[in-house]
């Protein structure tokens, strides 16, 4: 059977692919998929499958099936696209590989029996269509439903650990970050409780989270490049403990980014004095001092990072652009030559 399936999707190989490079070279916006909508049921069907186009009166969703008997195998796939951005999601991908998995199933459904349904659900950037089709009951009768989404590595989401489960609502303010950048998400939520559950685990006093609740939201303002408002929750942290080094490292950074370059040195300096080994807080000193033009001070900093690591990937060649900025032309290459050497020799 797997070898009849594999054989299958190999005769249609070039189908499949066309699709995705359809949908990548053509994207729509959310609701105005047609000619991706249309392209996807033109596939189906070629390989005999029953269709239901503007499936439940939503513009460009389908349903399309193959078989009429149980168990009912469902896949979903999403075909939007960002407007001026395209598929940078991935949603061709998302398509099409719900698309092969079931043609490939469809091929031999009557000999296994069952049956197997692709829905289309347009709109997913804009809240999607899939919560209509629940309310709907369009699942009460489908026995199992999935959906993939393409990742740079391949994988299989693991099953919970939980012994009781616990529903969380997580609300967004409006659409995705990458539409509107002071939007947050239900997603920057969901992370937030994430990292706050990491802390309650590692912290003996269960009480004592908020200074690690303000640090999360520090990062999240700072991935904002709102660093005003990143400031405000570091000090929050500090406030409750001053001893953490990473709030020094963000605040340190916070204040780079703010150009409050003597503070930032000084938060830099506190964390040195606290782990003298750790390069992290040696380099961010070096790049301040080379904004200040401060280049003497900056190979000083630099050296220190090498004196920990000579292998380490940053220092000689920061240092050789810096001599070749003072005209030191033989102190340049021989900071160029070294970091030639280290780029020989693999880095652990």
């Amino acid at each position: 059977m797997k070898q009849e399936i594999n054989s299958f999707l190999y005769s249609c190989e070039k189908d499949i692919h066309d699709l995705c490079i359809y949908l990548y070279n053509n994207p729509e916006v959310s609701y105005k998929e047609h000619n991706s909508s249309e392209y996807i049921c033109n596939l189906l069907s070629k390989y005999n499958f029953n269709i239901q186009k503007n499936f439940l009166d939503i513009n460009n969703a389908f349903f399309a099936q193959k078989g009429d008997k149980y168990p009912k195998i469902c896949y979903l796939c999403e075909y939007d696209a960002i407007e001026n951005v395209g598929h940078i999601t991935g949603h061709n991908l998302t398509a099409t590989i719900s698309a092969s998995a079931a043609l490939a199933l469809g091929h031999i459904i009557n000999k296994i029996g069952g049956s197997v349904i692709l829905i289309g659900c347009p709109g997913e950037y804009f809240g999607g269509s899939k919560g209509t089709m629940v309310k709907q009951d369009t699942f009460e009768d489908i026995d199992v439903v999935m959906e993939v989404h393409p990742d740079i590595i391949t994988c299989e989401s693991g099953s919970s650990s939980s012994i009781i489960p616990i529903g969380i609502k997580f609300i967004g303010t409006k659409n995705l970050h990458f539409l509107n950048r002071s939007a947050f998400t239900p997603l920057d939520a969901a992370l937030l409780t994430i990292n706050i559950l990491n802390s309650i685990k590692e912290n003996d006093d269960v009480c004592n989270i908020a200074d690690e609740v303000y640090y999360e939201l520090s990062l999240i303002y700072c991935d904002r490049r709102d660093y005003k408002t990143a400031l405000s929750y570091i000090n929050k942290s500090f406030d409750i403990d001053k001893r953490k080094l990473k709030f020094y490292y963000c605040r340190g950074y916070i204040y780079k980014a703010l150009k409050e370059y003597d503070k930032a040195i000084k938060d830099y300096d506190y964390a040195i004095d606290r782990a003298p080994e750790d390069i992290f807080s040696y380099l961010r000193k070096a790049e301040i001092y080379r904004i200040q033009n401060d280049k003497e001070k900056s190979i000083t900093e630099y050296k220190k990072v090498l004196e920990i690591d000579s292998k380490h990937e940053y220092g000689n060649n920061e240092i050789g652009e810096i001599y070749e900025e003072l005209h030191e032309y033989d102190k340049a290459l021989e900071y160029y030559n070294k970091q030639i050497e280290v780029k020989k020799e693999p880095y652990y």
